[in-house]
């Protein structure tokens, strides 16, 4: 699995810590990283790190960069049918939280938002 991100602190490691508890990064993998320019704009870093091999239908726990905030993920089950949550661009709007709050009393294997980023760091951080 592919995990990316972007820092705007250029000497930051491309590493990605992960485990199967919360807080216990028992693995760590590290991957690289580019920037671009176009006109007067310079992106930020933008790193791509590779973990696993991952077990099935497990939750896993990671940090990006030896440091910040924790994320988690779940992978597939094994067998078929997957259920699965897309939402696409949830703005902020009077609907955000009450289309989360649906979201989280659903029961599903995989949710996936479709989103830009700068919106879905205000979702995270609100």
């Amino acid at each position: 699995m592919r995990v990316s991100w972007v820092t705007d602190d250029h000497s930051s490691p491309s590493i990605v810590e992960y485990g199967t508890s919360s807080g216990v990064y028992t693995s760590r993998a590290q991957g690289d990283s580019t920037s671009y320019s176009y006109m007067v704009y310079r992106s930020g870093n933008i790193h791509h790190t590779v973990i696993g091999p991952l077990e099935l239908n497990t939750v896993y726990f990671y940090r990006c960069g030896g440091e910040g905030p924790k994320f988690k993920l779940k992978t597939p089950l094994a067998q078929l049918p997957i259920t699965f949550v897309i939402a696409g661009d949830l703005g902020q709007t009077g609907w955000t939280k009450s289309t989360l709050d649906h979201i989280d009393q659903c029961k599903y294997d995989i949710e996936t938002y479709i989103i830009e980023t700068s919106k879905l760091w205000q979702m995270i951080h609100r």
